[in-house]
């Protein structure tokens, strides 16, 4: 077979093809076509990309990317840059704006982008939060605003795009509706058959009510958030109900955002065993100028905080991607899927980082993007071409 172009020499990690090796890979026709520790053709351009990291095009399992009002900021500006191929937006749109993020956004977009529906009606359009003059109106200050026929519509209508539903359980999103608009969210969510997602922040209502409520496949996001409703216990463990919803395969994701990581919390979480399912940057218009940044920046996070390379790789690219059933499309460097692939530097240095509670820590590596390639297309970065 002629090849359209080889990445040569680099450390591939592939996690659902259980690999982690120093070798090639060969891209034809925008498909991923021969993995090999050596793969040799005249004719085919080559990248080195030696001492280099390659894996899947990472995903970013929790953003804000319906954009031009309000919380979203644009996937193209922002994934190419940073090795993201794959993005969710989880909950900017409900039933009735979603039509306008596919036609208008996901549709035109050179990404793959996919939506969690938000429960409430009008999505995160429903809200005002304006933090400069301290103004917050919750989606679901009124129950009215959560019309399950018209959820379940949409989602039916565009399940290819729609792969959960979402609703932000918290007292700046529901008031002191949280539990009740909970239980809509997952009869909606178990009518179309696909995982529910929850946000956790300020009570109520709490993670102890909260989690008994989800099953298998469902996601807790904000999952590493610091006090109030943290999931480390006054006694400095694990709350039960966490570990009890691990056990039922309720899946647990970073979402840090502006204000829903904690160092602290992370450090205790991970000291337990309790890693994250699922790391992603909650990225929106709060977020993406700090603390959260882009995925790298989180994900480097975790690469100071004691987690290995290989084990941060498989929670931005084969979890996310089983979490909504996309592995067909993306997550892997798999012989015949697409060549979705990123190329990063673990640079050496010192490195602040910081979590959303104030505290900053210095860390000696971090991820660096260096290439970005969709489709077979290089996005981003220089080509780092040998001929």
């Amino acid at each position: 077979m002629n090849f359209d172009f080889v990445l040569k020499g680099g450390r591939i990690i592939d996690p659902f093809c259980e690999l982690d090796m120093v070798g090639d890979i060969a891209v034809k026709n925008g498909f991923i076509a021969a993995i090999d520790k050596t793969i040799n053709q005249s004719s085919a351009l080559e990248y080195s990309v030696d001492s280099l990291l390659v894996c899947p095009g990472l995903i970013d399992f929790h953003t804000h990317i319906c954009w031009g009002g309000g919380w979203g900021v644009d996937a193209d500006k922002i994934g190419p840059k940073s090795c993201v191929t794959t993005l969710v937006d989880f909950g900017t749109c409900g039933a009735a704006n979603i039509s306008g993020f596919i036609e208008h956004i996901v549709k035109k977009s050179q990404l793959n982008l996919y939506s969690f529906l938000n429960i409430a009606f009008n999505g995160l359009s429903g809200a005002v939060y304006a933090p400069d003059v301290s103004v917050y109106v919750g989606e679901l200050e009124d129950l009215r605003m959560a019309i399950p026929d018209r959820a379940i519509q949409a989602g039916t209508q565009y399940h290819s795009i729609i792969r959960g539903i979402k609703i932000r359980c918290c007292s700046d999103a529901a008031g002191t509706n949280g539990v009740v608009a909970l239980r809509t969210a997952k009869k909606v969510s178990l009518s179309l058959k696909k995982p529910l997602a929850v946000h956790i922040g300020t009570p109520p209502a709490t993670v102890e009510e909260i989690l008994p409520v989800l099953e298998k496949g469902d996601i807790l996001t904000h999952a590493f958030r610091g006090d109030p409703n943290s999931l480390i216990d006054g006694q400095g463990n694990v709350v039960t109900e966490a570990i009890e919803a691990r056990k039922r395969g309720v899946l647990f994701d970073i979402g840090h955002g502006s204000g829903s990581f904690s160092f602290d919390t992370a450090e205790k979480l991970i000291k337990k065993g309790f890693y994250p399912d699922v790391i992603s940057s909650d990225l929106h218009v709060f977020s993406i100028d700090g603390p959260a940044y882009d995925l790298p920046a989180t994900m480097s996070k975790f690469l100071g905080l004691g987690l290995s390379v290989s084990e941060i790789i498989e929670r931005v690219t084969l979890r996310p991607a089983q979490a909504i059933n996309i592995t067909e499309k993306a997550g892997t460097l798999a012989v015949g899927r697409p060549a979705d692939i990123a190329v990063l530097e673990i640079e050496r240095g010192n490195f602040n980082y910081s979590d959303t509670c104030e505290k900053t820590l210095c860390f000696d590596q971090r991820f660096s993007p260096k290439m970005t390639i969709k489709d077979g297309e290089l996005i981003w970065g220089k080509s780092l071409r040998n001929r």
